[in-house]
């Protein structure tokens, strides 16, 4: 709070933003949903004064998640569609697939699995194409892979979960198979956290086909 009077007082809107975006941050983490929504809410009309497109995104990004925790499907799928066209209209791929599986989210939360799947793809698609741009470092590829490892899980998981195997082998080997399910299988918390025992066979089998 100390950091968000300082900026107001010296005239640095964006940085009294950012302090703005700080405080909505740990209400949120602390449950004080309605003080989050009102920090973020300050923080977006600052950064929309600044023209700050990439703050104003993350602001609209944030409050969808609240409104998504505070069961509003309606006005999160809004907030999450204005900062989908703020990122992609800055170039954020990575920014923009993060939102994406969040809107994804909120569309299996009100039973559009459709729609979920189909956002979760078209996430892994962009974060397959900054993957691709790394080239040959193979291990910045595979550090990269391991830092994006929940959207491709959810989108392999869901796949799963509806029976579309071959497509989540697919989508497997188009990711390098071997290093995408030795991930997901080396992460046992997540696996247990989402994976039924049905699930977890059909992930063994994705194994058993990627070493074919």
């Amino acid at each position: 709070r100390q950091a968000r009077v300082l900026h107001a007082a010296t005239g640095d809107p964006r940085g009294q933003a950012k302090a703005l975006m700080h405080l909505g941050e740990m209400a949120q983490a602390a449950g004080r949903l309605s003080e989050a929504r009102d920090a973020y809410a300050q923080a977006l009309s600052l950064h929309r004064a600044t023209r700050e497109r990439a703050g104003e995104a993350t602001a609209l990004h944030a409050l969808g998640n609240v409104a998504a925790a505070t069961r509003q499907p309606g006005p999160a799928a809004e907030r999450y569609r204005q900062a989908l066209a703020l990122y992609r209209g800055i170039g954020d791929r990575a920014k923009e697939a993060h939102v994406l599986r969040s809107l994804a989210r909120l569309e299996r939360a009100r039973g559009r699995d459709a729609d979920a799947q189909a956002h979760l793809a078209r996430a892994v698609a962009l974060l397959e194409t900054i993957r691709e741009r790394l080239g040959s470092l193979s291990e910045a590829k595979s550090a990269y892979l391991a830092s994006s490892l929940t959207t491709y899980y959810e989108h392999l998981g869901l796949l799963l979960e509806r029976g579309e195997t071959d497509t989540a082998f697919a989508v497997a080997q188009k990711t390098k198979a071997r290093a995408l399910l030795d991930l997901m299988a080396a992460d046992r918390m997540l696996l247990d956290a989402h994976l039924s025992p049905s699930e977890r066979s059909l992930l063994a089998a994705l194994r058993r086909r990627a070493d074919l």
